[in-house]
């Protein structure tokens, strides 16, 4: 058996020594980034032109394992077959020297949203809906082709370096996934032979913070509709800066099945009726009374108009700033500091 290691509260594989710094075809692996249930991301740079990548290769200890095997090639067929600008491109796939496989893909320059609810526990409203609405399109994408992640959660959304006033995100991880025969909507049972067999391996099929209802139950008939019921978590968490249920994993088995969840302006009053309608439609119990599928989903996130939410949360935060800077004193020096502190409030409410 491999050697094994903590890292960031993770038991991993410990990284050998002589992998870093090896190439994988014309890429030279330089750095660890991550490690998941199936294997480990180092990013790699190309030895002529430079570019830079990220490579995922299957954990030692599962290689020996043909069906383990199947599944990972399995997470870049899926992730391939989705084919769309929120969820990343693989590049290619093979095997190493010792038989690992391995799969190439783009290197992405942010953060997970994991780090950033670390860093910022809730969101503005606008941020939420628009994080939420790029995971709602990578949905979509696979789901049309027949992919059901089944493994959403902050760790697995990555929010890009790029305008923080228009988020861009991208899905990862799709170790999970399952492939329904012949692609079709996120409405549709589905399901070939092979993608059930490699949906029973004895993984844990989801998280059990995110996990929905009929998950939890192995509904053979399972669709892209839990996945909606996962990001209704996620979205809950970013306005609330909690999760709807806490507990030990028996625990919130049984709540994601039999516990209603709290409506989010119990947690956060302040929230618009339509975000917090959006959240409670897709933590519904039966797929059936959430939303059809993920177009439906980014309807009504549309609906809910990002743009003035954004601006409803500026004019609040400009207020409160404007109301504290003038209780400081009187005088035109404390009324621009007021305005300047209303101003850098109204950008800090928008991201």
């Amino acid at each position: 058996m491999a050697p094994v290691e903590v890292r960031g509260g993770e038991l991993v594989e410990a990284l050998p020594a002589s992998l870093l710094g090896q190439c994988v075809g014309n890429h030279q692996l330089v750095q660890y980034l991550g490690s998941g249930a199936m294997g480990t991301v180092y990013l790699a740079r190309h030895v002529r032109i430079g570019q830079e990548v990220a490579i995922k290769v299957l954990h030692r200890t599962l290689a020996a394992d043909p069906t383990l095997v199947r599944r990972f090639e399995q997470e870049a067929r899926a992730v391939a077959r989705t084919g769309h600008r929120n969820v990343p491109q693989i590049f290619d796939f093979g095997e190493l020297g010792d038989g690992r496989s391995y799969f190439v893909m783009e290197y992405l320059r942010g953060r997970s949203l994991g780090k950033l609810l670390e860093q910022k526990p809730v969101l503005a409203p606008g941020l939420a809906l628009g994080i939420a609405r790029e995971v709602a399109l990578a949905l979509r994408a696979a789901h049309q082709a027949g992919v059901v992640h089944r493994d959403l959660k902050p760790e697995n959304i990555f929010v890009l370096d790029e305008d923080p006033l228009r988020p861009a995100a991208k899905v990862l991880d799709f170790g999970i996934a399952k492939l329904q025969g012949g692609g079709g909507g996120a409405g549709g049972a589905g399901g070939n032979a092979g993608g059930a067999r490699l949906t029973k391996i004895g993984l844990v099929q989801g998280t059990p913070q995110y996990i929905a209802p009929e998950q939890v139950e192995d509904a053979p008939d399972l669709d892209g509709r839990a996945d909606l019921y996962a990001l209704g978590v996620v979205m809950f968490e970013m306005l609330c800066g909690e999760r709807p249920f806490v507990g030990e994993t028996a625990e919130l088995l049984v709540h994601h099945m039999r516990t209603e969840p709290p409506d989010p302006r119990a947690r956060r009053p302040e929230l618009p009726e339509p975000v917090a309608k959006i959240v409670l439609r897709c933590l519904s119990k039966r797929p059936a009374q959430r939303y059809r599928d993920a177009d439906a989903l980014i309807a009504a996130i549309d609906a809910a108009d990002l743009r003035a939410l954004a601006a409803a949360a500026a004019r609040a935060a400009a207020a409160a700033a404007a109301g504290a800077g003038a209780g400081v004193g009187v005088g035109a020096g404390v009324e621009a500091r007021g305005r300047g502190g209303a101003r850098r409030a109204a950008r800090e409410a928008l991201v």
